[in-house]
């Protein structure tokens, strides 16, 4: 059995684009509206992590493996 990856950017940064071509890879752009608003209580350093959990979340159905 053959494992695929394929690598999604879920991001509209230009940046991010060119630094994936630049390393050669192959990626696929899926975008979508994600709220990004977090609880008051988490400090600076806790809030990229939460964020990239909620976003992650958000994806998660449309990159389950198909059988």
């Amino acid at each position: 059995m053959s494992v695929v990856t394929k690598l999604v950017l879920a991001s509209n940064s230009p940046r991010r684009r060119q630094l994936l071509t630049d390393l050669g890879m192959t990626y696929e752009i899926r975008l979508q509206e994600v709220d990004e608003t977090y609880p008051d209580h988490l400090r600076r350093a806790e809030v990229a992590e939460y964020l990239a959990a909620h976003k992650a979340a958000a994806y998660a159905p449309d990159l389950a493996p198909t059988k």
